[in-house]
């Protein structure tokens, strides 16, 4: 048994807080540090760690390395096989979304300390399949449309220079694209013309705001919430509810909760899994329940 701290040295808060989480990954039992290790090679790195009988997984990092810690046990033992390794989240990413999702303290020291005495969950996980690319598993959330051609429009460089303030400036090159999209929601379809298709386990993206605010990683179902084309006066409107509340209230906001769906659209609708540039080829997504064993902080005494 040991803990295996896969750390992203280009996270955006590593440059000023990297000493002090190394410092801290040296002080754990039984523990290693996977440092800058890159997306291809993590598999490997993961496998070696799985055959030394290693079972805990701690992301250093953002959603993107919270993703890639999570498909590389994936590919090494299926998503079945997600039940026999436990899997932890310190944030030192630009958006940290799925960490606010589980209450994960923003601070990687404080982060730290809730890890201490963290409790196992079972968490949802959603299977996502293109015709292009590997089966990859997403662990917050998936988004279309406008935030899949948002990660096209922004790239490292610019979170690291931008932080947060990035999704803005690219959502602002974005935003001009409509969709004429066909869903397929656990076999019954919608035909809509929309702006964004955001698939959801998590309910945040882009540094905090809340694009998918009723879902929930545990509650065995994808929350899926689409913008429909609206004015520069609707879109203002769902913006400015989006920054300041619930957007899904608006008119020209719709919601399903579903087991599994299957987008298309024309033109083609480039998708984001987890931050990450993924496809833009008709997309299925499957949930898959209770398939991580999370460790999560310990619910504050009222």
């Amino acid at each position: 048994m040991g803990t295996l701290f896969v750390l992203n040295e280009k996270a955006g808060s590593f440059a000023s807080r990297g000493d002090a989480v190394l410092r801290a990954c040296d002080a754990w039992p039984d523990a290693e540090i996977a440092r800058g290790t890159s997306e291809e090679e993590l598999p490997l790195v993961v496998r070696h760690a799985l055959q030394r009988g290693f079972d805990t997984f701690v992301a250093g990092g953002g959603d993107g390395t919270l993703h890639a810690t999570v498909n590389a046990l994936t590919k090494n033992v299926g998503h079945e096989g997600l039940a026999k390794v436990r899997v932890g989240l310190v944030p030192m990413g630009t958006g940290n979304d799925f960490a606010r999702t589980l209450g994960i303290d923003p601070d990687p020291e404080a982060a730290f300390a809730q890890l201490r005495e963290a409790t196992e969950t079972r968490i949802d996980l959603i299977e996502v399949r293109a015709a292009d690319k590997p089966v990859s598993i997403c662990v917050n959330l998936a988004s279309g449309g406008l935030g899949g051609k948002i990660e096209e429009e922004v790239d490292s460089e610019d979170k690291a220079r931008w932080g947060a303030f990035a999704y803005l400036r690219g959502a602002v090159a974005a935003a001009r694209q409509t969709y004429d999209v066909t869903l397929e929601l656990d076999g019954a379809v919608e035909k809509v013309r929309a702006v964004s298709v955001i698939v959801a386990n998590g309910r945040a993206a882009g540094g905090g705001y809340e694009v998918a605010p009723h879902a929930h990683p545990q509650d065995r179902r994808l929350d899926v919430v689409v913008v429909e084309e609206s004015s520069l006066l609707d879109l203002g409107a769902i913006a400015m509810r989006l920054f300041a509340g619930d957007y899904t209230a608006h008119d020209n906001v719709r919601i399903w909760r579903v087991r599994e769906l299957h987008v298309s659209a024309e033109p083609l609708m480039p998708f984001s899994v987890d931050g990450c540039w993924f496809s833009e080829k008709p997309t299925r997504f499957r949930v898959l329940p209770g398939a991580l064993r999370m460790l999560v902080p310990q619910p504050r005494r009222p």
